[in-house]
């Protein structure tokens, strides 16, 4: 019997896959609830660790200065009464709280707006926890904070954490206040090029959201515990790994750690407990030992061998379970739980092919940014739960690189139990300079929480950069992964990364397309760029003629995505619009493209553009993808033909002539068992009404609380209408506020502007968000001509699952409180002038020709371009090494970041250049300008730092000591290494001055010269500081007049 398989007309513009995932509900506990349930893990009925998530009843307020952590708003006595009310996860980047209208971050780079960048985002949470709870341990642990971030509990300052994409935690028991109020205070700053020099630093291929992003616990534990996994300073959690795995039989080992925080040694019984996916006991381990305090102990059990081990894959993704129980004189005292997945897994380097369980594996994936429209970077986890079903399910995608960091938790869990094997990749991107220490942090954090995941095949070491992190730190910690990164242009990544994008593309078919611009009846553009936007039609043009067939690895990407980014022709500046799906999630063509040459389940589908009514008579041809065997393509229900598919014409065919009429275009595509799928589209009318649908009937009432409203046109007998472009109103009545704008209006004729929505056509969504009080919300959305649109929620009052006894949240009012400030005093971008243009395509020259190519490409596209200049050399270098690493390929992308660098550096030098300082300091200056912003990519305020220079006294002396060359007759040549005495010579006068008169002098030298530091020593006993000033070989040094240094004082601070 034949199979059928129907699918409604117009199905294609509901969601992503046209499949609808029932998400109400949805708490957001890690792990999180839906994983728990879908992947039926059972924790154990009696936790004796207690785990309280603190996402709500958060007061927060941004401050624009630098040094708004340090004006006493961690301290209890701080009156807040005014600030907002806020959940986590939270940002304070978008529009939500801006009032800048752009679907993510208008002002993506402080070079457009310092404003909401360079200032500190302050977080104050209150919570009561009882008193018997005085004698366990607690911790606060944070699952991300953007980017950098001070924590105090009671104005008791706990630490600071630096990088935004891993988890982290504080020991809180010394300083909480058991039975009475206590406050937790986060301070959270955005700056890019920070004094950490924190990845991903300005790169702006992808938004960084300042703020709490992640979820907030508090956790009690008993003084015998299981340490925090994930954490860079120590060793917690477990450790579960597979010495011996076949198809046979499988071998688990499991590292545990333990720490005894009690004041005497303890007798300890460690049991490891090993389950099948039903949570059926497999094997128990047993091991007893006595402790000794204030230290992490490591436990390794293994385990008996396991016969005939179901293994994971893609196809069957079996999860076991690892269940430890610590006991402390035979009482239960705390547990964990640890995913377990038997498989192993190799690259072929002569093939460049991944076999996994001894199987050569077809590798098709997509990349993901974790980031959601309006939202950023800071969304409630029922949308990335969507996304990922959308990528599994619907396109069918065995693999996904989590582009460019470390994803929620929750991401991986899902992973495990649905068969996408994964790259998780550090934020280490283009060619700036990280600090190595917090690149160490940050690999050690990613690898320690997520090492258990059987999902994960591959730790990224970065990606198109000169900076990469050390491979050999991802071997310390893990030697059963693989070791990539993608256009590493050194040397950086070290000896242990064997993997590159040589043997695995990993951004494959990246295209801006703009969804809406069907063909070119909406926008003239075929552009053979990818970096250009462009219509659907021309993307699966393009896709084809590249061979979809001949793709192994991933492709860039599943979503449009906020990015310090401007594309030629695009309606916005500052988004990506490479997605398979756009930012409301509706797919583009090429989603079906990919599900004809890659999924499984039967599917048939229609470029629909040309079946309206505009078409009426004329002949058109009908691209048609499926992965069936044979397709048949009606008109009002009379065939026009047969067309077979096949991976030789990449299961695309496209029927010619074929004459519009009123009425139903349908295809039916035929499998050789018989099966059938059929897709039909019913011609529609003008558009009559507005019709809403909302992702969720209902939803806890909770600042977190976020339900997704979609508007579609219908015409006046149901029939959705395809390229429906009014303009929207949106209003909401009852307990719920917008989080998008009020208003819609097409940007279909947009070109590349910074303000704006990117509502091409309909449908298209907006999100509301509860105000914390339950009750029933309506939505409305009118347009000047079409019925209103109209749809009832309702946010309902939190259940008490999470109740904790003995820990108490205290419930804010929203009365008194005011809204965040608007940016009103900073103007928006100032850039420096264009001495080099932008290019927006690509260069691809002879590997032994690249220096004298680019070198001409450059002055060809720059005729008034001097080439003698510092930053044109450090650029003809940078480019020479970045395509010298990338078989003599120069993408846009990074030809143009340097190009900024070159012209932030070149108006530094001429500034440089006007001022009356010694030649040799000017000339290191500038060197020292042109090498750090050009060549080593550090991105520069021009403007801030022409203040700077401005401040420098005029006149002088320089100095070089211990030259190669003397090459100058104005300069001071020395062998003398203290700068005391050095500056005792070249002013005598100086030597009468008093100490504190003389460190001011000292100190001021060291500000206005990036070759000489300081440090000073305390004594223990005097508890005086003593100074010691270094000068480095060969540099020339500016020493100030004194009289002058005397007037000035203080120098604002060493900032070159």
């Amino acid at each position: 019997m034949k199979k059928l398989i129907n699918k409604t007309s117009l199905c294609f513009l509901l969601t992503a896959s046209c499949m609808t995932f029932s998400t109400d509900l949805v708490k957001g506990q890690l792990p999180d609830p839906i994983i728990l349930k879908e992947a039926n893990i059972k924790l154990p009925k009696d936790p004796k660790r207690i785990s309280k998530t603190i996402n709500e009843n958060w007061t927060f307020n941004y401050f624009p200065k630098k040094d708004a952590d340090k004006a006493g708003y961690e301290q209890p006595g701080f009156n807040d009464a005014k600030w907002s009310v806020v959940a986590v996860p939270h940002t304070w980047m978008t529009y939500e709280t801006t009032g800048e209208l752009h679907p993510y971050v208008k002002n993506a780079s402080p070079k457009d707006s310092p404003y909401w960048w360079d200032g500190w985002g302050i977080y104050r949470k209150k919570i009561v926890i009882g008193k018997e709870f005085a004698d366990k341990k607690l911790f606060v642990e944070f699952d991300a904070v953007q980017k950098y971030s001070k924590v105090w509990l009671n104005g008791k300052y706990l630490g600071d954490h630096k990088g935004g994409y891993g988890g982290f935690y504080f020991d809180i028991t010394d300083a909480v206040k058991f039975g009475e109020e206590n406050l937790l205070v986060v301070a959270a700053n955005n700056t890019m090029d920070d004094k950490y020099s924190i990845p991903p630093m300005s790169a702006g291929n992808f938004d960084v959201y300042g703020g709490i992003n992640r979820d907030v616990r508090i956790v009690i534990k008993d003084k015998l515990h299981i340490p925090y996994q994930g954490s860079y300073k120590h060793e917690g959690g477990t450790f579960v790994t597979t010495p011996v795995v076949n198809q046979k039989e499988g071998v688990v080992n499991v590292l545990t750690y333990v720490k005894n925080d009690y004041k005497e040694d303890k007798n300890v019984k460690l049991v490891t407990i090993i389950t099948d996916a039903d949570n059926k006991e497999i094997d128990r381990m047993e091991v007893s030992k006595i402790l000794s305090t204030d230290k992490i102990h490591q436990f390794s059990q293994k385990s008996k061998t396991i016969n005939k081990p179901n293994l994971w894959s893609p196809e069957t993704p079996y999860v076991y379970n690892v269940h430890t129980e610590l006991y402390l004189d035979n009482k239960l005292v705390d547990t964990y739980y640890s995913p377990l997945g038997f498989r192993w897994f190799k690259w072929d380097y002569t093939k460049n092919k991944l076999h996994l369980n001894g199987k050569e594996v077809h590798v098709h994936g997509q990349n993901r940014h974790e980031e959601y429209v309006w939202l950023g970077g800071a969304f409630p986890k029922w949308i990335a739960m969507r996304d990922m079903k959308d990528i599994r399910y619907g396109l069918e995608h065995n693999f996904m690189r989590t582009a460019h960091y470390s994803h929620d938790a929750s991401i991986y869990h899902f992973t495990d139990r649905n068969g996408i094997f994964i790259n998780e990749e550090l934020p280490n991107i283009k060619n700036q300079v990280f600090n190595q220490e917090v690149q160490e942090q940050n690999l050690r954090e990613m690898i320690r929480r997520d090492r258990n995941h059987p999902s994960i095949f591959f730790w990224s070491m970065g990606n198109e950069t000169t900076d990469a992190a050390d491979s050999k730190w991802a071997v310390e910690e893990d030697t059963t992964r693989i070791v990539t990164s993608r256009h590493v242009y050194n040397d950086s990544a070290g000896e242990f990364n064997p993997h590159t994008e040589k043997n695995m593309s990993i951004e494959g078919f990246l295209r801006c397309t703009i969804k809406g611009w069907y063909s070119k009846d909406e926008r003239d553009l075929e552009p053979t760029d990818g970096q250009h936007a462009g219509t659907e039609e021309n993307d699966v043009k393009r896709a084809l003629e590249k061979n979809v067939q001949s793709h192994y690895g991933s492709v860039w990407l599943y979503a449009d995505h906020g990015a310090d980014r401007e594309y030629v022709n695009s309606p916005l500046k500052h988004i990506n619009p490479k997605g398979w799906v756009d930012s409301w999630r509706n797919p583009k063509y090429k989603y079906y493209l990919w599900q004809a040459n890659f999924a499984t389940k039967p599917m048939v589908f229609i470029q629909y553009h040309y079946w309206r009514k505009q078409y009426i008579g004329q002949k058109k041809n009908f691209m048609i993808h499926s992965n069936c065997d044979v397709v048949e393509l009606f008109v009002n229900g009379k065939s026009k033909g047969k067309k077979n598919l096949n991976a030789a014409n990449q299961f695309t065919t496209t029927f010619n002539d074929i004459l519009v009429e009123k009425g139903i275009i349908e295809a039916v595509g035929t499998k050789k068992d018989g099966t059938k799928v059929s897709y039909k589209i019913e011609m529609a009318d003008d558009a009559k009404k507005i019709v809403l649908e909302a992702s969720h009937t209902k939803q806890f009432a909770g600042r977190d609380g976020v339900i997704e409203i979609r508007a579609k046109a219908f015409d006046k007998n149901g029939v959705q209408v395809i390229g429906a472009r009014p303009t929207l109103k949106w209003t909401v009545k009852g307990p719920a506020t917008l989080v998008g704008p009020e208003s819609y209006t097409s940007d279909i004729h947009k070109v590349e502007e910074s303000e704006g929505t990117m509502y091409i056509d309909l449908p298209v969504t907006n999100l509301i968000r509860s105000t914390g009080e339950p009750g029933k919300v309506e939505i409305t959305v009118s347009t000047s001509d079409l019925e209103t649109g109209k749809v009832e929620v309702e946010f309902v009052a939190k259940d008490k699952s999470d109740v904790v006894k003995g820990i108490e949240e205290p419930v804010l009012s929203l009365q008194g409180r005011e809204a965040i400030p608007h940016n009103m005093t900073q103007v928006s971008r100032i850039i420096a002038p264009q001495e080099m243009k932008y290019f927006t395509g690509e260069l691809q020259y002879p590997m032994d020709k690249i220096k004298p190519s680019v070198t001409a490409f450059i002055k060809k596209e720059n005729p008034t371009i001097s080439t003698t200049t510092l930053e044109f050399n450090y650029v003809i270098a940078i480019f020479t090494q970045m395509m010298q690493a990338n078989n003599g390929r120069l993408v846009a992308d990074d030809y143009n970041f340097t190009v900024d660098q070159y012209n932030i550096s070149r108006e530094i030098t001429r500034f440089i250049d006007k001022q009356d300082f010694p030649q040799a300091y000017k000339d290191e200056l500038k060197d020292y300008y042109a090498y750090n912003i050009v060549f080593k990519g550090r991105d520069k305020n021009f403007i801030y730092q022409k203040d700077l220079i401005a401040k420098i006294p005029t006149g002088g002396k320089s100095v070089i000591l211990n030259a190669k060359q003397k090459k100058y007759k104005d300069v001071i040549y020395t062998s003398e290494t203290d700068l005391k005495k050095l500056v005792h010579q070249v002013y005598p006068e100086t030597a009468k001055l008093e100490d504190g008169e003389m460190e001011t002098i000292l100190n001021f030298i060291v500000n206005v010269n990036p070759y000489v530091s300081s440090s000073r020593t305390r004594d223990r006993k005097t508890k005086i500081y003593t100074y010691t000033y270094s000068i480095d070989a060969d540099k020339a040094i500016l020493l100030p007049d004194p009289a002058k240094i005397q007037k000035i004082k203080k120098f604002p601070s060493k900032e070159f």
